[in-house]
């Protein structure tokens, strides 16, 4: 959930975000309280962040710590 609040944050909070990208701000706010992101709409995030000089990357969508293996015990 943490990338998803990043990324938020990078715009400026919901509103914001949500005006950059056309959508509704309760779009966003569902983002955020799931921690998810659709995929199909990560380009359209990317592309609204450069036209307003956030640099945002496929990966930034992801928390490195979700995504990484567990170790468990043998």
């Amino acid at each position: 959930m943490a990338a998803v609040q990043t990324i938020i944050d990078r715009f400026g909070g919901v509103r914001k975000m949500a005006r950059a990208l056309d959508l509704g701000a309760s779009t966003i706010q569902g983002w955020k309280q799931t921690g998810f992101v659709p995929s199909p709409r990560i380009p359209q995030i990317i592309a609204a962040g450069r036209a307003q000089g956030i640099d945002l990357a496929p990966a930034d969508f992801f928390d490195p710590e979700a995504a990484a293996p567990t170790s468990e015990a043998a």
